[in-house]
Order: structure tokens, then C-alpha cells, then sequence
């Protein structure tokens, strides 16, 4: 468990007499190296690699001639101009 406190974390702390500032200084020796050897990997691995990715524009509404198709989408009372 390397979360910074949680139920299992107090309960290890106390039943084996510890101080939960013990457990987070041997955490941090854990997942420290591991962070930074995964962020040299994705620095190395990304290094050099090229995006031509384009978006796309967002239809965020569609526009329609028809108002009673799109009134009826909406499940909203409409009348018939």
C-alpha cells in the first residue's frame, strides 16, 4: 500500500509500533527511484517522435432545417409554425 494515509496505513503503523512518518520516508525511498526511472523512460522513448495529429473541429451542435426533428430530439413541446 503506498498511499500517503489511509485505514491499512494507520493500522500497520500502530500494530507494529511505528510512527507513520517511518513509513512515509520508506515509501518515498520505494516509489521515488521507480517515478523518476519511468519518467527517464518516457523522456527517452518519446524523444525524437514527431505528432502530426491535427483536431478536428467540435460539432458541439448539429445544425438542422427541419425544427420539429430537432424539437422532438430535445423532448420539447413545440408547435408547428
Amino acid at each position: 500500500n503506498l498511499s500517503f494515509i489511509s485505514d491499512t496505513t494507520i493500522v500497520a503503523t500502530r500494530t507494529q509500533g511505528c510512527q507513520m512518518a517511518d513509513k512515509f520516508k520508506v515509501n518515498i525511498r520505494i516509489a521515488l527511484p521507480i517515478a523518476l526511472l519511468t519518467g527517464l523512460i518516457y523522456v527517452v522513448l518519446g524523444n525524437g517522435m514527431d505528432s502530426n495529429y491535427q483536431p478536428e473541429a467540435i460539432e458541439w451542435l448539429k445544425e438542422t432545417q427541419d425544427k420539429t426533428e430537432a424539437y422532438k430530439t430535445l423532448d420539447i413541446p413545440f408547435e408547428v409554425e
